[in-house]
């Protein structure tokens, strides 16, 4: 009697135990299923921002014939720094490397963004004569 008891008790407790397992393995799959959904969405989303960003980065303003000119001229431009009164840090020259760093207030008035590598600065320039900078008038002109 006391053994059928025990093993009733180790039946008990040995089904108890399957059925906990099977649960356990039940959660763990449904977790996994689930985290392989969130990882293919974050995939997806990466993806879409990759897109995103690329078709940002093409976007370009719509420039008059004027104004491309004043850009062709302004960036990549070594002379800028004749503008710019202000020393440049640690031996540098002042540059402005994107067009992104351009833009225009009027048709002869602009906003420029320009580094020498270290430090930043913005000024706003009123252009007279496009090729000669000499004649260019510094509105106004910080250090960022």
């Amino acid at each position: 009697m006391k053994e059928q008891k025990r093993l009733r008790l180790l039946f008990v407790l040995l089904f108890t135990t399957i059925i906990i397992c099977l649960g356990l393995i039940a959660i763990i799959v449904a977790m996994s299923l689930s985290l392989s959904q969130w990882k293919q969405e974050g995939k997806n989303l990466k993806d879409k921002t990759y897109v995103l960003q690329a078709e940002i980065d093409n976007l370009k303003p719509n420039y008059t014939p004027k104004q491309e000119s004043i850009v062709r001229v302004v960036v990549g431009n070594p002379e800028i720094s004749k503008v710019i009164k202000k020393k440049p840090v640690l031996g540098g020259n002042w540059g402005v490397w994107s067009e992104k760093n351009i833009k225009f207030l009027t048709d002869d008035r602009l906003l420029i963004l320009y580094d020498d590598g270290h430090i930043m600065g913005a000024m706003i320039i009123k252009i007279q004569n496009l090729q000669n900078m000499k004649t260019w008038q510094v509105i106004w002109n910080t250090l960022l």
